[in-house]
């Protein structure tokens, strides 16, 4: 059997880290998602509208003061 080093999450790691740090602080920046899951803007910006397209997180605010929470 060969051994196959994976780098990074997937898609699902990385919405389950996201959904575990708002738990965890109560919001979270796209600036916040790029640091917790290593990723670009661009990456960021999917997972987090994905999120709140699924209904499991909801945008706050807008331009510099946006950030996403849980929803109720």
């Amino acid at each position: 059997m060969e051994y196959v080093r994976r780098r990074g999450f997937d898609r699902l790691q990385m919405e389950q880290m996201i959904l575990n740090y708002v738990h965890a602080h109560g919001r979270i920046t796209r600036r916040g998602v790029m640091d917790l899951c290593q990723v670009n803007e661009n990456q960021a910006v999917y997972l987090l509208r994905q999120l709140a397209q699924q209904g499991k997180l909801k945008l706050v605010g807008q331009d510099r003061g946006a950030h996403y929470v849980a929803a109720q």
